[in-house]
């Protein structure tokens, strides 16, 4: 069921947003020592959000056809309504989308830097349905091909712009509260997507 890798993938995808958003944090306020290039990717990483695979069309189809009925599997049926029943997903996009400090980071750095550290630190391809693989979508090592120059002319943008560190922090929280509301919140869905994740898809 593509809802239910959808959920579990996007709760690993948080871990990885709410990792990079510490390494941030701890890189911008001298609390730990990292590179710059490191502290670049964990910053861009941070802004990062994951919209998943939706597929509520075929569930309403099936709804309004009656044919959900035909469905054997009741752990799928059963996890599909909680999981189209809720708005979780949709205001964890919501929030990514428009997130402050995403909108900070991308006007702030110039394009080709931000390009660079897309096209060699951003999200690692994983295939739709594979549970077993949906771990580091983003915590994965990496370099961005970027000179030293370029790298320390971004590093300079971040510290030195205010509202990165303000919204940074506000991000951090808000993926904390996203994760817990996906795991515990919505404990029905998690337990549902686990026995899923169980059995025999994966």
């Amino acid at each position: 069921m593509v809802e239910a890798w959808n959920y579990a993938a996007l709760i690993e995808y948080l871990v990885d947003v709410q990792s990079n958003t510490d390494k941030a944090l701890a890189g911008l306020q001298g609390t730990s020592d990292i590179s710059d290039e490191q502290l670049l990717i964990a910053a861009y990483r941070a802004t990062q959000f994951n919209a998943g695979v939706r597929q509520r069309t075929t569930y309403e189809e099936l709804i309004s056809t009656g044919k959900i009925g035909f469905i054997a599997d009741k752990t799928l049926v059963s996890t599909a309504s909680l999981i189209y029943d809720t708005r979780i997903l949709d205001q964890v996009n919501d929030e990514g989308v428009n997130s402050a400090y995403r909108v900070t980071f991308r006007k702030s750095l110039p394009v080709a830097i931000q390009d660079s550290v897309s096209q060699h630190c951003g999200d690692r391809f994983v295939q739709t349905g594979d549970f077993n693989d949906i771990k580091n979508q983003l915590n994965y090592p990496c370099s961005t091909d970027l000179s030293a120059e370029q790298i320390e002319l971004a590093v300079n943008v971040l510290r030195g712009n205010p509202a990165i560190l303000e919204n940074l922090r506000l991000r951090a929280m808000d993926v904390r509260t996203q994760h817990n509301n996906l795991v515990f919140s919505n404990q029905d869905i998690f337990n549902a997507i686990t026995t899923i994740k169980k059995g025999s898809y994966g």
